[in-house]
């Protein structure tokens, strides 16, 4: 895999250097994952629920490890950074599918209505604006019909390059002294609903929490949504 756009350069080779850390602090999040239980119950009900559930940019695994513990057989986790996947290797190696990649660009090769439910938990937040609407109408596309889309986000409007909070929290533990950077995209509820809607998915749900006070994370209101492909192709 080689990378061309240097937003998405920069940010793996952020995760890269975090990675650790990353999953010291955040790796047992599970904040909200009645949304993820809710997607797990509207798949059950359909009897899609054998078909595979896609961690779209799984981090340390969190969500993977979640969906594993709730019984999920069929897993394919995805992720731009390759210290997270060895991560996720090392737990599940037998039980999951690992793909190393951009997620836009790996959506873009699977087939129409072949998977039960897409969660992006925090990662969609690192895909430039102008791919956002693409890679919306590849999870539903490639979505069966009932499947559904979980995903959550920072609120907000700011679309840009951002420091890594763990610099400018001036935490101890980073010894990084070069400037690392990520591409941020935030989202507004309303523009969400617009963007999601004009896929053909419908929002199940869709609440905004405020933010968490801990070391690495953007001081932010957070968006969690769900969504489904309710009309078949």
């Amino acid at each position: 895999m080689t990378l061309h756009d240097h937003r998405k350069i920069l940010t793996q080779e952020n995760y890269s250097k975090i990675s650790h850390l990353y999953a010291e602090d955040f790796g047992k999040d599970r904040d909200h994952f009645d949304f993820i239980d809710q997607a797990i119950k509207i798949a059950t009900e359909k009897k899609i629920n054998k078909l595979p559930f896609v961690d779209l940019g799984c981090g340390p695994g969190v969500v993977t490890d979640y969906l594993i513990e709730k019984g999920i057989p069929n897993i394919i986790s995805i992720d731009l950074t390759p210290e997270f996947l060895v991560m996720v290797r090392k737990k599940h190696k037998e039980k999951v599918k690992i793909i190393h990649g951009d997620m836009v660009e790996i959506l873009d090769q699977f087939l129409n209505s072949g998977v039960a439910a897409f969660i992006a938990g925090y990662s969609m937040i690192h895909i430039p604006n102008e791919e956002i609407d693409i890679l919306l109408q590849n999870i539903k596309r490639v979505l069966t019909s009932g499947g559904v889309f979980v995903m959550s986000c920072h609120q907000g409007t700011k679309k840009g390059l951002e420091q890594e909070p763990y610099q400018t929290q001036k935490d101890h533990r980073l010894k990084e002294r070069e400037v690392l950077l990520s591409y941020m995209n935030y989202f507004t509820e309303g523009e969400l609903t617009r963007r999601i809607t004009n896929t053909g998915m419908e929002i199940v749900r869709l609440e905004t929490f405020e933010a968490k006070v801990v070391p690495g994370e953007f001081p932010v209101p957070k968006i969690w949504l769900l969504a489904e492909k309710l009309v078949k192709d």
